[in-house]
């Protein structure tokens, strides 16, 4: 087929061979009866598949081609001798030559019938040698071979027929139009028979229709205006297109439905104007089914896509809209009950698409998809093959449909199908029960401010009652507290909804499992819902019976009854509101069951928490006070002294102090009970703090003021009895950060009332003024430095110069873990005269390692002697070491000793007006801020204390007035 002049690659891509008849050839006469026997159709037919390469394009290069005069039909009756099928069985004897005259095979051979006879008699005209020579009858086919043949091979197959056809268009002969019109019938006959029955419906395809020309086949059609055979022609591929074929190598692969209608390449809507969408209505129907019955993914949206209509019709409905908007239905009824969540997914891309073009038109497909997820005939709901479960899109479906705030009675139609669909069971669950609305309350505030609580009043309380009934009770409870939140806003119908929920689903929520694993939220939904009831007046039975049955959970009478928590009771528990609740309503014997299940609920250690005690009554006191006011102090005796001693027992001191100091009434004022157990609460607390002071050398800072003011005012107030043991601990302090800054405190003074408070602060201040008189009586030409003994030995040592240098304590170097046990060894001999201390750490526990050094003893040097070199620059520019203090003495020193002065000359303002201050030889070892005491300097004490004898034999006493 074409000029092998002007193609050189043609016998190389086109090997399908069409047998050219001589011009000694003739036709069979008008009427013959000859047909091609089915097996020589076969024969020929393995040749088609080849043909699929040559396409409609090449049928030009036919006409007039000198190596094609005349081409026959290879399907059709050929008179006796003609058959020009190569491939066809050949009698015995006959010639190979496929242009020698052969006798065929006919399907009925018949020695008596002489048409054959008279068909070699007959002659047709012939033309010139570029144009085809067609017989005057037509052939007939062999239906059932071609058939057989188009489905051994489908994609091949119809490019022989189109192409065979567009060449006999190109001559209009009356002859080749008829032939033209026999061929495109003899092929869709082939491809979409009319006889529904002779399909099988178990036929595998030997190749899947990915290459089928359907867009070639319908062209062809359409161009040739054959109305009736295009539609035949897309009901035969739908038909195919649900049939299985064979896998490349083995196996077969399942139907894909007539996906060529999505191909962009295909123009659906041309085909079906020229077609006519009445008479495609029910074909489109039948592909968008199989579509979603074969395809898992939103490939029948795109068919919907594909025939949308481009512009609104003048007047009425359109027919493409009809159609349009019934495939909108089938595709959402089909795809919804395979798969709802994609389905809604799909709902909300397309009609967000639509929106732009038609606000009519989205409204139609909105009332399409509601119709199918929750209809108005509830006896025709159904339930999907897939569960509606947490995943669900409801959030994205309500925002498409209530996007403009217009559609209020489909947006509740969407939460009522929702709650029925949450509530079935699904056989892909298996034995596990529906959870029921559970993201309800997700979507609850786009629901209560397009729809209205009007119309959300019987959904919310159906759903809270389907939560309960399947056990879904955090879910119940999340809603509710969504609906509370709502009722703040001072709605009256949310306000009602709320009291028929919490008369609904009170007993069925607050129950003793539900406080057990969440004790915050369940107390909360308790004070919501009776804040709910107790505004009618005819609920008032049915609220106490509730505060009565909320208590028994929180703390049962039985105490051995009780049962631990599955989580701690945090700062979040609404202590403080049930307490008030209690106290208003004069139910204090409720209250003080509340308080005491509390106290015993903080106290339970729950794994992986850390126990923190009652921490919450820090902040209550007024409601505990009015409790223990309304019953008596010594009926809540046993509660308030055990919570002391929990909360001192995890370690949690501040906050026990911080509530005691709280509940305590001033020492002269209170009722004798109460004054006694605050006293006896104060004394556990106060001992316990001391006692952690005492071992605990972290609380030496002046951040920790308050903590000792608090212990002080408590001790001399309420528990003298352990005074020694604070007065011991605050002279071990530090005066400058907080010994000095306590005795100055004016309020702290001013509230000393009492003769055991008076005394401890004398006592303090005495000792105080001691320190700071030694300090100032010093040369203010010295200092007190770190010394190390024969520290020159280590000169040539990598801490040769902090060791020699009096002015530093501590030596901070970032260094390899590896080299600190060689420094280790070589500062042995200090280590074990504990002249310092060495620490290999990471600071924050992570990173790299540090070796610090710090020194323990000091001694007073003349600035003359002072062996400092802080002004060298050795380690100045060494970002991986650091040195502490970064001041020099020769600069501090006489800054300090001028302080001292200002804080004596203070001091002395509380001093009791007989105290007579004497300097000696104990008052001078006592160290002031370091709290080290020097020992092992023989040469320094021994001139101290010739020093200060000489002072006493002279006379000279110090004395502060």
């Amino acid at each position: 087929l074409g000029d092998p002049a002007n193609d050189d690659n043609l016998n190389s891509r086109y090997k399908f061979k069409v047998e050219i008849v001589s011009e000694e050839t003739v036709p069979p006469a008008a009427g013959g009866s000859g047909v091609v026997d089915g097996s020589a159709f076969a024969a020929a037919s393995k040749k088609i598949d080849e043909a699929a390469t040559m396409g409609a394009g090449y049928g030009e290069k036919w006409q007039g081609n000198p190596y094609c005069k005349k081409i026959a039909n290879p399907y059709a009756r050929r008179p006796a001798g003609t058959c020009s099928n190569q491939y066809a069985k050949k009698p015995a004897g006959a010639s190979s030559n496929p242009y020698a005259t052969q006798k065929p095979m006919l399907a009925n051979p018949n020695p008596n019938d002489k048409s054959s006879e008279k068909s070699d008699a007959a002659s047709s005209d012939v033309k010139g040698s570029g144009e085809v020579v067609v017989a005057q009858n037509l052939f007939d086919f062999d239906k059932q071979s071609l058939r057989e043949t188009f489905l051994e091979n489908p994609n091949s197959t119809p490019s022989f027929f189109i192409t065979y056809y567009r060449h006999l268009s190109k001559n209009p002969t009356n002859a080749n139009k008829e032939l033209g019109n026999k061929v495109l019938n003899a092929f869709v006959d082939a491809m979409s028979p009319q006889d529904k029955t002779s399909q099988d419906e178990k036929v595998v395809l030997p190749v899947n229709l990915d290459t089928f020309p359907l867009k070639q086949i319908l062209a062809t059609l359409v161009e040739g205006k054959h109305v009736e055979l295009g539609k035949r022609a897309i009901e035969g591929y739908i038909w195919l297109s649900c049939r299985k074929c064979k896998r490349k190598y083995s196996g077969v692969d399942e139907p894909s439905g007539p996906t060529l209608l999505l191909s962009s390449q295909f123009s659906l809507n041309n085909i079906c104007n020229s077609i006519g969408w009445d008479n495609l209505e029910a074909l489109l129907v039948e592909a968008m089914e199989m579509l979603c019955k074969y395809q898992k993914s939103s490939r029948p949206f795109d068919l919907l896509e594909k025939v949308e209509p481009t512009a609104l019709p003048g007047s009425g409905e359109s027919a493409q809209m009809r159609v349009y908007f019934r495939l909108a239905k089938v595709a959402y009824s089909k795809r919804f009950t395979a798969d709802p969540s994609e389905t809604a997914f799909d709902f909300g891309s397309h009609v967000s698409r639509v929106r732009m073009k038609s606000q009519n038109v989205s409204v139609k497909i909105m009332n399409a998809f509601v119709d199918v997820m929750s209809p108005l005939d509830t006896a025709s709901r159904s339930v999907p093959l897939k569960a509606v479960d947490s995943r669900f899109p409801l959030r994205t479906i309500l925002s498409a449909i209530l996007g403009d705030g217009k559609h209020k009675e489909l947006g509740k139609r969407v939460l009522e199908g929702y709650v029925w669909l949450s509530c079935q069971k699904y056989h892909s669950l298996g034995s596990l029960k529906p959870r029921g609305p559970e993201i309800l309350a997700r979507v609850l505030d786009i629901a209560c401010d397009k729809i209205g609580w009007s119309l959300l009043t019987d959904i919310l309380v159906e759903s809270v009652e389907k939560l309960c009934e399947f056990d879904n009770t955090p879910c119940a409870f999340e809603l509710m507290e969504q609906i509370t939140r709502s009722s703040s806003r001072g709605d009256s119908q949310c306000s009602l909804v709320c009291a028929r929920l919490a008369k609904l689903t009170s007993k069925k929520m607050l129950n003793n499992d539900r406080f057990l694993s969440k004790p915050n939220t369940t107390a909360a939904l308790f004070l919501t819902q009776y804040k709910h009831l107790e505004k009618d007046s005819s609920n008032k039975q049915f609220c106490d019976e509730l505060l009565n049955s909320f208590v028994d959970i929180m703390s049962p009478i039985d105490c051995k009854s009780r049962k631990e928590l599955s989580c701690q009771i945090d700062q979040d528990f609404p202590l403080r509101d049930i307490l008030d609740l209690l106290i208003n309503r004069g139910l204090m014997e409720l209250g003080k069951r509340a308080l005491e299940g509390y106290v015993w609920l903080s106290s339970q250690k729950i794994s992986a928490w850390v126990r923190g005690g009652p921490t919450l009554l820090c902040t209550l006191e007024d409601p505990l006070v009015s409790l223990c006011e309304a019953l008596g102090w010594n009926k809540l005796e046993d509660v308030l002294v055990e919570s002391i001693k929990i909360l001192c027992k995890c370690r949690n001191i501040e906050k026990a102090l911080f509530f005691v100091d709280r509940i305590a009434p001033p020492a002269s004022e209170g009722s004798c009970h109460r004054l006694r157990i605050c006293s006896k609460m104060a004394k556990i607390v106060c001992d316990k703090q001391i006692e952690e002071l005492r071992d605990a050398h972290r609380y030496r800072s002046a951040s920790d003021l308050p903590r000792y003011k608090k212990v002080l005012w408590l001790v001399g107030n309420y528990c003298p009895a352990i005074a020694p043991k604070f007065v011991t601990l605050a002279k071990k302090l530090s005066v400058n950060a907080i010994l000095y800054p306590l005795l100055t405190d004016v309020a702290l003074r001013s509230s000393s009332s009492t003769d055991a408070m008076k005394n401890t602060l004398s006592e303090l201040t005495i000792h105080c003024a001691q320190i700071l008189s030694s300090r100032v009586a010093s040369n203010p030409d010295t200092a007190m430095a770190w010394t190390i003994t024969n520290a020159d030995l280590y000169k040539y040592h990598e801490f040769g110069d902090f060791l020699q240098n009096q002015c530093k304590k501590t030596f901070d170097w970032k260094v390899r873990k590896s080299e600190h046990r060689g420094f280790e060894v070589a500062l042995s001999r200090l280590i074990n005269a504990r002249e310092i201390t060495c620490q290999s750490y990471q600071p924050g526990y992570r990173g790299p390692y540090h070796f610090k050094i710090t020194k323990l003893k000091t001694c007073r040097v003349a600035f003359s002697a002072l062996s400092c070199s802080c002004s060298s620059e050795n380690y100045f520019f060494d970002t991986k070491i650091s040195q502490q203090p970064t001041t020099c003495l020769r600069h501090t020193s006489r800054t300090e000793h001028q302080n001292d002065k200002a804080k004596l000359d203070a001091i002395k303002a509380y001093l009791p007006a007989d105290s007579t201050l004497k300097r000696k030889a104990v008052e001078l070892s006592v160290d002031d801020d370091d709290d080290v005491v020097l020992t092992g300097v023989a040469g320094v004490a021994e001139a101290v204390a010739k020093r200060v004898k000489a002072a006493e034999d002279a006379g000279e006493v110090i004395e502060i007035l």
